[in-house]
């Protein structure tokens, strides 16, 4: 079964899929945009064994937020932003 490999900065996505390209590695990427691009960051999708191989090369130099075993989304991400929240004056919070 495939693995996703989520990071909690786009330049650790970027790290681990310059190492699965220098290994020729096969893998595919998820991405969140539009719907979530701006809290979510790409992941990877690759077989066990091409994680095995790029931990093998990598070591501790990427830094992910975790894996897990990946399946396809039964709900797709929402083909536009989500709408920004207005912002709050912590003075008027303050007041309540």
């Amino acid at each position: 079964m495939d693995e996703i490999m989520t990071f909690p900065r786009k330049c650790e996505f970027d790290k681990a899929q310059s190492c699965l390209d220098r290994l020729g590695l096969p893998y595919e990427t998820v991405s969140p945009v539009p719907g979530y691009g701006r809290v979510g960051v790409q992941s990877l999708v690759m077989s066990q064994e091409a994680r095995g191989r790029m931990f093998h090369e990598i070591g501790t130099e990427v830094v992910s937020a975790g894996w897990v075993d990946y399946r396809l989304a039964r709900v797709g991400v929402p083909a536009t932003p989500r709408r920004r929240l207005r912002r709050i004056s912590w003075a008027r919070v303050r007041s309540w």
